[in-house]
């Protein structure tokens, strides 16, 4: 488990420091509330880094009951990566 941006986060292996970095910039606009568009190279662990940063902190929000996270893909065939 990593602290990132003050979010326990949980990931399935040792992170990469790209994924920590990712993930903090991921985090720091959600705890702001403000839209981010963050890059990643192509396999790099871009679905893992946003998924466990983005559960976790949903996961601690409870003082934030609306929140929600979408998850959008463009590429069908990674759907079931998701699931």
């Amino acid at each position: 488990m990593k602290n990132v941006e003050g979010v326990e986060v949980l990931f399935p292996f040792n992170p990469y420091s790209q994924q920590l970095d990712y993930s903090q910039h991921l985090l720091s606009a959600i705890k702001r509330s403000k839209s981010a568009i963050l890059e990643y190279p192509r396999g790099g662990g871009r679905a893992m880094a946003s998924l466990t940063s983005s559960l976790a902190w949903l996961e601690g929000s409870k003082n934030y009951p609306k929140s929600k996270l979408i998850y959008v893909c463009r590429s069908y065939n990674r759907i079931p990566e998701v699931k």
